[in-house]
């Protein structure tokens, strides 16, 4: 047996078989075996030979891109890069806070995982490995998704203390610090005086007398969204 590195020693020859061992690491290449045959009186044939492709290299560890979080998307997709061209196969699962986490889509080239719409919230991580034709392994690349389908708490909206005014003025606070406050001010039958993120210190200029009504909606940064 003759291989990258030179002569490889013979286990064992027989007439119907031959085994090698060849170097489970750094041995990679092709591997020609030759066998002869001699009868009884010393003659012995030309040589039969079969080629053998040694390959111990796992391909590259695939690379996961995606989406981060925090994010209420239960069905989020990420990217899969891998330039190993020898990569024939990848296998793909996601593990985190909820068994019913599961793939429902890998590839090469993206990877899809279906979670719980509730009662799954945390951190969920997503693992790539690739296979190439010798069947050899890589490591998994691997990305984290943070899922928040939790809403922040109820708005909390004070009426002015002032009520004749022309610019009155809300008291407007949530418990959840890093919320977006979008605020809708109603007149009088029902038409709408302002519609859009709620001032920062709560005044609003109003022009006609009449009732109105002031409807604060919280989104978080996943977004969800409580009024």
């Amino acid at each position: 047996v003759v291989g990258p590195s030179g002569a490889v020693p013979v286990a064992s020859c027989t007439g119907s078989s031959v085994t090698v061992d060849l170097p489970a690491s750094g041995g990679d290449g092709t591997y020609t075996v030759s066998v002869t045959a001699t009868d009884a009186a010393g003659n012995t044939s030309a040589a039969g030979q079969a080629s053998y492709l040694l390959d111990t290299t796992a391909p590259a560890v695939p690379v996961v891109s995606g989406p981060a979080g925090p994010s209420n998307v239960v069905g989020p997709q990420f990217v899969v890069s891998d330039g190993d061209p020898s990569a024939v196969s990848f296998a793909c699962s996601v593990s985190g806070p909820s068994a019913a986490a599961v793939v429902t889509d890998c590839s090469g080239s993206s990877v899809t995982v279906s979670l719980p719409a509730s009662g799954g919230d945390g951190s969920y991580t997503v693992s790539v490995t690739a296979t190439d034709a010798a069947g050899n392994t890589s490591a998994a690349g691997t990305w984290t998704y943070l899922l928040d389908t939790t809403g922040p708490p109820v708005p909390v909206v004070s009426a002015p203390v002032v009520e004749s005014t022309s610019s009155p003025q809300f008291a407007i606070s949530d418990a959840e610090g890093d919320v977006t406050l979008g605020c809708v001010l109603s007149g009088p039958g029902g038409s709408t005086v302002s519609n859009g993120p709620c001032p920062a210190d709560g005044v609003f200029s109003v022009s006609v007398d009449g009732d109105y009504s002031l409807a604060v909606t919280a989104t978080d940064p996943a977004g969800n969204s409580t009024r």
